[in-house]
């Protein structure tokens, strides 16, 4: 069986075969920044010995570093298993006919499992993570039969306790194009999937993604309103402040009596009293 690593362009898998070089699958791919990377082929001189993967691993190093403090602002490594992320693991289980479904995060040096329909969550180290494998595609990772391919036979989670076999991961992208991980499924036995099937696992992936970046701009207008709450009530506190340091000074004005119609008042009592003032002796 052959290899697919992404990317599904225009609704087709590239089954075994090399997808479209240079810039088109490129530029879907790399920083639109970066015009080295994009240019890459005309610059070397040894260019055409570059394969497509090996230049998408070098964009993943360039842009590690920001890809890791992005996953950090999301806030998810490290939390308790939620329902609304179990119920899509479900979903993709289902859909695909696949025993496992599996909510996987890249970081540093670690596969972490948010969520797992059909095994228990459990992570991994990154340099044996199928799904940091499906990372350097950007898109999406298919791996029929893992048992006849040369790269994936003695990887040590077809080998191992997990026991791989067939293997699909859709990569979870950010808005602005930053991955995160995987949401993928996993079989003990050779599969295959349909366009519609792949294209199910990826609006569960977008599902994933547009969650997460909800939870962001909930934070952020929380914080937002802390904030407003917070200039209010130091207001309301300055112009109590303001009021006090300006009676201050009045208070020893306000403290002479005067005659009024009424008999003697304080001036401060003036303003609420509205008395006028009458001379000391009337000549009539």
């Amino acid at each position: 069986m052959r290899v697919v690593r992404g990317p599904v362009l225009q609704g087709h898998l590239y089954r075994g075969k090399r997808p479209p070089r240079r810039c088109a699958y490129l530029r879907s791919l790399l920083p639109q920044w970066d015009p080295f990377l994009l240019n890459i082929r005309e610059i070397l001189p040894f260019a055409d010995k570059i394969s497509d993967l090996a230049i998408m691993a070098l964009a993943v190093h360039r842009n590690e570093a920001y890809r890791l403090q992005r996953l950090q602002a999301f806030g998810i490594l490290d939390t308790p298993a939620e329902s609304h992320f179990d119920a899509i693991t479900k979903t993709a289980a289902q859909i695909l006919r696949t025993p496992i479904a599996l909510l996987n995060f890249i970081d540093e040096a670690r596969e972490w499992c948010k969520s797992a329909w059909g095994m228990k969550r459990k992570h991994a180290r990154r340099d044996e993570s199928l799904c940091a494998e499906a990372l350097l595609t950007g898109d999406v990772m298919l791996i029929p039969n893992a048992e006849m391919d040369a790269q994936f036979s003695n990887h040590p989670q077809v080998t191992g306790e997990r026991a791989v076999v067939f293997y699909v991961g859709v990569v979870l992208k950010t808005s602005d194009g930053v991955a995160l991980g995987t949401l993928c499924a996993i079989d003990h036995s050779p599969h295959d999937i349909s366009e519609e099937e792949l294209y199910a696992l990826r609006t569960l992936a977008a599902n994933v993604v547009g969650h997460l970046e909800c939870r962001i701009l909930s934070r952020e207008l929380a914080d937002a309103k802390r904030r407003i709450e917070a200039s209010a009530t130091n207001r309301d506190e300055f112009l109590a402040m303001l009021a006090h340091e300006l009676r201050a000074p009045l208070a020893p004005i306000n403290s002479r009596p005067c005659r009024s119609a009424y008999g003697p008042v304080w001036l401060g009592d003036a303003v609420c009293w509205r008395a006028i003032e009458l001379p000391e002796r009337i000549s009539i």
